[in-house]
Protein backbone atom coordinates (compact mmCIF):
# COMPACT_ATOMS: atom_id res chain seq x y z
CA UNK A 1 0.00 0.00 0.00
CA UNK A 2 2.75 2.57 0.61
CA UNK A 3 4.29 1.79 -2.82
CA UNK A 4 1.15 2.83 -4.21
CA UNK A 5 0.52 5.56 -2.15
CA UNK A 6 4.69 6.63 -2.98
CA UNK A 7 3.82 5.50 -7.07
CA UNK A 8 0.38 8.02 -7.07
CA UNK A 9 2.59 10.85 -4.87
CA UNK A 10 5.41 10.78 -7.10
CA UNK A 11 2.91 11.15 -10.24
CA UNK A 12 1.07 13.90 -8.94
CA UNK A 13 3.82 15.90 -7.75
CA UNK A 14 6.16 15.04 -11.44
CA UNK A 15 3.38 15.76 -13.55
CA UNK A 16 2.01 19.13 -11.61
CA UNK A 17 6.06 20.51 -11.93
CA UNK A 18 5.92 19.63 -15.56
CA UNK A 19 3.12 21.73 -15.90
CA UNK A 20 3.90 24.44 -13.91
CA UNK A 21 7.36 25.32 -15.45
CA UNK A 22 6.95 25.57 -19.34
CA UNK A 23 10.52 26.43 -20.06
CA UNK A 24 11.54 22.76 -19.04
CA UNK A 25 14.59 21.93 -20.86
CA UNK A 26 13.84 18.82 -23.81
CA UNK A 27 17.23 16.86 -24.63
CA UNK A 28 14.97 14.59 -26.50
CA UNK A 29 17.46 15.72 -29.94
CA UNK A 30 20.67 15.21 -27.90
CA UNK A 31 19.51 11.82 -26.47
CA UNK A 32 19.37 10.47 -29.79
CA UNK A 33 23.10 9.84 -29.67
CA UNK A 34 23.76 9.14 -25.91
CA UNK A 35 27.50 9.62 -26.48
CA UNK A 36 26.68 13.11 -26.66
CA UNK A 37 24.49 13.88 -24.25
CA UNK A 38 26.66 16.05 -21.63
CA UNK A 39 25.66 14.70 -17.91
CA UNK A 40 26.89 17.50 -16.80
CA UNK A 41 23.85 19.81 -17.27
CA UNK A 42 22.24 17.35 -14.83
CA UNK A 43 21.47 18.36 -11.18
CA UNK A 44 19.54 16.04 -8.50
CA UNK A 45 16.38 16.51 -7.93
CA UNK A 46 15.68 17.07 -11.68
CA UNK A 47 12.96 15.30 -12.73
CA UNK A 48 13.03 13.31 -16.15
CA UNK A 49 9.55 12.08 -18.10
CA UNK A 50 9.61 9.39 -21.25
CA UNK A 51 7.04 7.53 -22.32
CA UNK A 52 7.85 3.78 -22.73
CA UNK A 53 6.45 0.71 -24.52
CA UNK A 54 5.44 -1.47 -21.78
CA UNK A 55 2.61 -2.23 -19.35
CA UNK A 56 0.05 0.75 -18.89
CA UNK A 57 1.57 3.24 -20.79
CA UNK A 58 -1.25 4.13 -22.63
CA UNK A 59 -3.80 4.04 -19.89
CA UNK A 60 -1.40 6.41 -18.30
CA UNK A 61 -1.03 8.92 -21.01
CA UNK A 62 -4.84 8.87 -21.11
CA UNK A 63 -5.29 9.25 -17.33
CA UNK A 64 -3.01 12.08 -17.06
CA UNK A 65 -4.05 14.11 -20.68
CA UNK A 66 0.14 13.98 -21.31
CA UNK A 67 2.56 12.34 -24.10
CA UNK A 68 4.70 11.27 -21.12
CA UNK A 69 4.02 7.82 -19.09
CA UNK A 70 6.44 7.39 -17.22
CA UNK A 71 8.47 9.38 -14.36
CA UNK A 72 11.69 9.33 -12.12
CA UNK A 73 13.78 11.65 -10.23
CA UNK A 74 17.45 11.65 -11.11
CA UNK A 75 20.33 11.76 -8.29
CA UNK A 76 23.66 10.93 -8.11
CA UNK A 77 25.38 7.78 -6.40
CA UNK A 78 29.12 6.31 -6.06
CA UNK A 79 29.41 9.23 -8.92
CA UNK A 80 26.85 7.80 -11.65
CA UNK A 81 23.59 9.27 -12.40
CA UNK A 82 20.35 7.36 -11.18
CA UNK A 83 17.07 7.17 -11.45
CA UNK A 84 14.21 6.59 -9.27
CA UNK A 85 11.11 5.38 -10.59
CA UNK A 86 8.06 3.66 -9.52
CA UNK A 87 7.51 0.71 -11.66
CA UNK A 88 5.97 -1.04 -9.13
CA UNK A 89 7.84 -1.09 -6.54
CA UNK A 90 9.94 1.94 -6.40
CA UNK A 91 13.33 1.28 -7.64
CA UNK A 92 16.23 2.89 -8.47
CA UNK A 93 17.50 2.37 -12.18
CA UNK A 94 20.84 3.98 -14.04
CA UNK A 95 20.56 6.72 -15.99
CA UNK A 96 21.22 5.42 -19.36
CA UNK A 97 18.66 2.10 -18.60
CA UNK A 98 16.07 4.26 -17.99
CA UNK A 99 16.28 6.06 -20.93
CA UNK A 100 17.00 2.93 -23.21
CA UNK A 101 13.71 1.69 -21.98
CA UNK A 102 11.80 4.84 -23.72
CA UNK A 103 10.01 5.27 -26.83
CA UNK A 104 12.98 5.71 -29.15
CA UNK A 105 15.40 6.96 -26.86
CA UNK A 106 13.00 10.96 -25.78
CA UNK A 107 13.20 12.16 -23.14
CA UNK A 108 12.25 15.43 -21.26
CA UNK A 109 13.88 17.04 -18.42
CA UNK A 110 12.32 19.75 -15.76
CA UNK A 111 13.75 21.46 -13.10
Amino acid sequence: MKKIVLFLSLLVVSSTLFFAFPESADFSQISKVKSSFDTSILKEGDVIFQTDNYGQSLAVQKATLSKYSHVGILFKENGAWMVYEAIQPVVKSNFNAFIKRGDKGHFTISR
